[in-house]
């Protein structure tokens, strides 16, 4: 069996999709905690900036009969002081989202918000 490689020359990683009850709850959560600018927002729809350029957007969306979803996986790389300074002592950090896989001796972690979304954080450097 041959396999041909067929070189998309127009294809860009757009953004991350993730699943919402409600999403301007989600949306204004993410805002917050990561400082990600709200650039669209309804009912059932919100996108968020991650990056400019290139740019990336995380998308929050309620499931319709237009909008399939599912909740969605987000990996994040940050030092280990940033992720315990910053993320950790965020009261709205604290609120929403709970630990779903730590282990000291492991370079990575992943927590889980209400909706089922996880983030993986990847530390910039080992300890």
């Amino acid at each position: 069996m041959s396999s041909k490689s067929f070189k998309i020359e127009n294809l860009k990683l757009m953004g991350i999709n993730f699943h919402s009850d409600d999403v301007t709850k989600t949306a204004q959560i993410y805002h917050e905690i990561f400082g990600w600018k709200i650039i669209a927002l309804s009912e059932k729809h919100a996108s968020l900036s991650i990056v400019d350029k290139p740019k990336i957007q995380l998308f929050i969306d309620k499931i319709d009969g237009n909008c399939p979803t599912n909740p969605g996986t987000l990996t994040l790389e940050l030092s280990r002081n940033e992720l315990e300074n910053k993320i950790y002592k965020n009261p709205i950090w604290q609120q929403n989202f709970q630990t779903e896989y730590k282990d000291s001796k492991k370079n990575y972690e992943s927590w889980i918000d209400a909706n089922y979304n996880r983030i993986w954080f990847v530390y910039s450097e080992l300890n």
